[in-house]
């Protein structure tokens, strides 16, 4: 899963920090893009609407990936898995495997 990260704070409970991330899921792959961006190998995801944005605790984030939204298609974003190497594997094997 893909998401957003819209804003992080920390909760403190006793002697105990809680840090929190609200986040936008941005979990489904947009479908009708040119044919050029799948020959290409890009990958696209859509956010769920603002309303359906969740608490979550930033312990449980795996790693970042890059987000670029579309200025044409706002909530449309393309994943860009270039800037480090573990991202571009990582999505290549998942190109793979939707296949």
């Amino acid at each position: 899963m893909f998401a957003r990260l819209i804003f992080i704070f920390t909760c403190v409970v006793g002697d105990t920090n809680h840090p929190i991330a609200l986040i936008q899921a941005c979990d489904v792959a947009v479908q009708n893009r040119p044919l050029k961006d799948r020959h290409l190998g890009f990958w696209w995801v859509e956010a769920q609407p603002r309303h359906k944005s969740e608490f979550i605790f930033v312990d449980s984030i795996i790693r970042g990936v890059l987000l670029i939204e579309d200025g044409s298609r706002p909530g449309d974003f393309l994943l860009v898995d270039s800037v480090d190497t573990d991202m571009f594997l990582r999505m290549q094997k998942l190109h793979y495997n939707s296949r």
